[in-house]
């Protein structure tokens, strides 16, 4: 269980960081 929710945390954090690499180069 512990490794699916930081599975969880790592997928969510990775989509978060990604959507803000997109902002950056659009705004660029």
């Amino acid at each position: 269980a512990g490794d699916l929710f930081a599975g969880h945390i790592w997928i969510a954090m990775t989509s978060i960081i990604a959507r803000r690499l997109v902002a950056q180069t659009q705004v660029q």
